[in-house]
C-alpha cells in the first residue's frame, strides 16, 4: 500500500551528539579556538599535555564571573543557574534540562520534572537527540536522557521582555532534533526570544500498549513540559512568559495543532504558527486512535519477548528500536481518545473544539514534491494504466478515484509524475491548510501563508532519491528563510527572508504579522475568500492568492476524508 508521506528526512546539520554540559562551580569557561560543532568533531584534548598547552593558550582570554553576568550570559532557572554564550549579536544557551531522563522505570512515563544543581552549569552545547533510526542523524542514536532545550536571545535590551517562540521541528514523529534550527537571524533581526525543544519519536514517544498511562502520547507530553518550563523560566533570558508562540513544522506543526485542542496545553502559549502541518490532514497516517496505535505496540512487546512492561523497560534502546524494524510495527503516531487528545484533530477543527488564538496556518506551494521524489521510485512510477493502482493505494474509494482521475488525468509517464506530485501537494498539504484556516476563521484571527519560491535552495540530501523531479518550493523550503540553515540565499532571497521575519515577528509582538512598509497580509475571512499571502522573492512576489482553488480544494474537501 502506499501512503501519503508527510515528512522529509531533513539532513540539515552534522547530526552529531555532543556531550552533555555539567555544573562546573562559579568559574568561565575558556574560549575555544574551534567552534562548539569542530570541537565536538575534533573531540576535545585527553592528554593532561594537551589540557595544560590548551589553559597556557586561552588563559588570557579568559572572562570572569562578573563579565559573564554583565553580557547576560549566566541566567536562573528554577533548578539552577546556566552560563551560555555569546555570538553575533545572540545569547545561546543550550542543553538545559527541562525534565528527567526518560530511563529506566521512567521509559514510557509522562516527563517528570529534572533536578537541581548548585553553582553554575555550563550551557554552551546541546543535549543528544532522542533514540532514532538514522535518517536525519547520520547514525542510529540510543540515548535516552534526551529532553534538552535550547535558548537564543538577543543581546542587550534587558529591561523590555520579548515575545518567546517556541519552535517544535518535523520528522514524522520517528525523528528530528531541536538544535539543528539555529535562530539568531530569527532573533536578531525580530527581536525575539526563541526556544527549540527535543521531545521522544518513534517507539520511545508514542508507544500504545493496552492499559498503558498516556499511550501513544509521551512525544506531546514532552512538548507540555517544555511549555511549563518556558512559562516558569524564560524571564530570566529576557523573555515575556505571558507572550508565548508556539509554532512547528510537519510534524511539529501538527503537534501545535494538537496543542491547541489538548487539554494539558490549556494557558501555556498564546499564539500559534503551523507550517505545513494542519492536524486535518488525513492521509499521513501520523494520527490514529488509541485502539490502532496499541495494536502497534503490541506487535513491538511480542518481538522483544516481553509480556509486561517491566521486561520491555528491562531492554536496551538498541533493543526497542531492533523490535521495531524486525516487527514492522507503524510508530509515530499520535493517539487520539486519551486523556491528552480526547478527540480526533480533524473533528475537534470541524466542530471548533480548539482553543481560541490568533493562529497562522501555512504550507509551501509545491509541499508534496519531497514525498513524491521518495515514492515514485518505490512505485515504479506512474502510467496511464497504473493510476487507479495507485490511487487505491492511497485508499480513496473507486467512485472518489474516477473524480481524481477527471481532475488530475496522466497520459504519460512524465505526466504521471507531475499529477502524483501535485494530488500529494494539494490533498497532502495544501487542502488541509485551507480546511483548518476556513474551519477556524470564524472563531479567531487567522492569517494564511503558502511559500513559494520554487527556486528555494536545497537542504543538503534531498531529492536523492528521483533527481530528474524538480523540488520547487519544497516541503520545509520556508524554513531557510526563518533558521539559519546550512544553504546559501540569494540577494533577493535574502530580501524575502528579511520580509518574513519582520511578518512574524509581528505576529508574535501583536497577534497580526502586518508591519509598515511591508505588503497587506489580509485576515483569511469567508468575507474575503480566504485569501492567503503568497511569499516569493521580487517584485509583487507577496501578494494574496486563492490558495483553495490553486490546489483544487473544491475537489477534496467534497471527497472528504479517505
Amino acid at each position: 500500500m502506499v501512503s501519503s508521506l508527510g515528512e522529509p528526512r531533513l539532513d540539515v546539520g552534522s547530526g552529531v551528539h555532543r556531550r552533555k554540559s555539567t555544573a562546573n562551580g562559579n568559574h568561565c569557561p575558556l574560549p575555544r579556538r574551534r567552534s562548539s560543532e569542530e570541537a565536538h568533531r575534533m573531540g576535545f584534548p585527553r592528554s593532561m599535555a594537551a589540557c595544560a598547552l590548551a589553559v597556557v593558550a586561552f588563559a588570557a582570554m579568559a572572562c570572569s564571573p562578573a563579565e559573564d553576568d554583565s553580557a547576560g550570559l549566566v541566567a536562573g532557572t528554577q533548578s539552577g543557574k546556566v552560563r551560555g554564550s555569546g555570538s553575533g549579536g545572540a545569547r545561546h544557551f543550550q542543553g538545559i534540562p527541562f525534565a528527567s531522563p526518560p530511563t529506566g522505570k521512567d521509559r514510557w512515563e509522562a516527563p517528570r520534572p529534572p533536578g537541581s544543581w548548585s553553582g553554575v552549569r555550563n550551557a554552551i552545547d546541546p543535549g543528544s537527540a532522542c533514540p532514532q533510526e538514522p535518517t536525519e542523524q547520520p547514525r542510529r542514536v540510543v540515548d535516552e536522557d534526551c529532553l534538552y532545550l535550547n535558548v537564543t536571545a538577543p543581546r542587550g535590551g534587558r529591561s523590555r521582555k520579548k515575545p518567546v517562540v517556541v519552535f517544535l521541528y518535523g520528522g514524522g514523529f520517528t525523528a528530528g532534533e531541536a538544535s539543528k534550527y539555529k535562530a539568531d537571524r530569527l532573533v536578531r533581526q525580530g527581536d525575539v526570544v526563541a526556544v527549540t525543544a527535543n521531545y521522544r519519536v518513534g517507539a520511545f514517544g508514542f508507544l500504545g500498549l493496552p492499559g498503558l498511562k498516556n499511550s501513544g502520547s509521551f512525544g506531546i507530553l514532552d512538548q507540555q513540559a517544555a511549555l511549563r518550563w518556558v512559562r516558569r523560566n524564560i524571564a530570566a533570558f529576557g523573555g515575556d512568559p505571558g507572550n508565548v508562540t508556539l509554532a512547528g513544522q510537519s510534524a511539529g506543526g501538527i503537534s501545535t495543532c494538537i496543542n491547541m485542542i489538548s487539554p494539558g496545553a490549556e494557558k501555556l502559549f498564546d499564539k500559534a504558527v503551523i507550517h505545513s502541518g494542519p492536524c486535518t490532514n488525513t492521509g499521513n497516517g501520523l494520527l490514529a486512535s488509541v485502539g490502532e496505535v496499541e495494536k502497534e505496540g503490541q506487535k513491538i512487546e511480542r518481538k522483544l519477548g516481553c509480556s509486561s512492561l517491566a521486561c520491555m523497560r528491562s531492554k536496551s534502546a538498541a533493543d526497542v528500536l531492533d523490535a521495531v524494524a524486525k516487527s514492522h510495527a507503524t510508530v509515530g503516531r499520535v493517539a487520539y481518545g486519551t486523556p491528552t487528545l480526547p478527540t480526533d484533530p480533524y473533528k475537534a477543527v470541524r466542530t471548533g473544539r480548539i482553543r481560541r488564538m490568533p493562529v497562522l496556518v501555512g504550507s509551501t506551494r509545491d509541499d508534496g514534491t519531497l514525498a513524491a521524489s521518495g515514492l515514485l521510485p518505490l512505485i515504479g512510477g506512474v502510467t496511464h494504466n497504473s493510476w487507479p493502482d495507485v490511487l487505491k493505494g492511497l485508499l480513496f474509494a473507486p467512485h472518489d478515484i474516477q473524480q481524481i482521475i477527471r481532475r488530475y488525468p496522466v497520459r504519460t509517464k512524465q505526466e504521471g509524475a507531475g499529477q502524483f506530485t501535485a494530488v500529494q501537494t494539494d490533498w497532502g498539504f495544501g487542502c488541509p491548510a485551507a480546511f483548518m484556516r476556513e474551519n477556524i476563521a470564524s472563531r479567531m484571527p487567522v492569517y494564511g501563508f503558502e511559500f513559494a519560491d520554487r527556486e528555494a535552495p536545497k537542504l543538503p540530501g534531498l531529492g536523492e532519491q528521483m533527481p530528474s523531479l524538480p523540488l520547487g518550493a519544497y516541503h520545509a523550503s520556508d524554513l531557510n528563510y526563518l533558521f539559519d540553515m546550512p544553504t546559501t540565499l540569494r540577494p533577493d532571497q535574502n530580501v524575502l527572508s528579511q520580509e518574513m521575519i519582520e511578518y512574524w515577528a509581528g505576529f508574535m509582538y501583536h497577534g497580526t504579522p502586518n508591519r509598515p512598509g511591508l505588503p497587506t497580509w489580509p485576515l483569511a475571512t469567508q468575507e474575503k475568500g480566504f485569501p492567503v499571502l503568497s511569499l516569493a522573492p521580487g517584485r509583487g512576489g507577496i501578494r494574496p492568492v486563492d490558495a483553495s482553488s490553486e490546489h483544487n480544494c473544491g475537489l477534496w474537501n467534497h471527497l472528504g476524508r479517505p
